[in-house]
């Protein structure tokens, strides 16, 4: 939020190289968590159709509603730091000393 309120301000942020490199790799992360995360939930959508008894159905339902709830999250928190890099691929410049 504060880089947001910055850029809004038009303020000066002041960064180094190997914070928004670290910025980049988390989400290089979390946009390959939701890729497992959603290949999880296919298998589970899998399993659910094979579910005979409630118990399994249940449990299964559980797991499923678990990783939705870290999809949802990595999603928001992905789109977050996308939109940081984006502000600061297009509205920075850079001075080196």
């Amino acid at each position: 939020m504060q880089l947001f309120d910055a850029q809004r301000d038009a303020a000066v942020v002041c960064t180094t190289p190997a914070a928004i490199k670290s910025m980049f790799l988390r989400h290089l992360e979390l946009l390959q968590l939701n890729h497992i995360l959603s290949t999880t939930m296919e298998g589970y959508k899998t399993q659910m159709k094979k579910a005979t008894d409630s118990v399994s159905q249940t449990r299964i339902k559980k797991r499923m509603d678990d990783v939705n709830k870290d999809v949802t999250g990595n999603r928001v928190m992905a789109g977050f730091i996308g939109e940081v890099l984006g502000m600061l691929r297009n509205n920075s410049c850079a001075l080196i000393d």
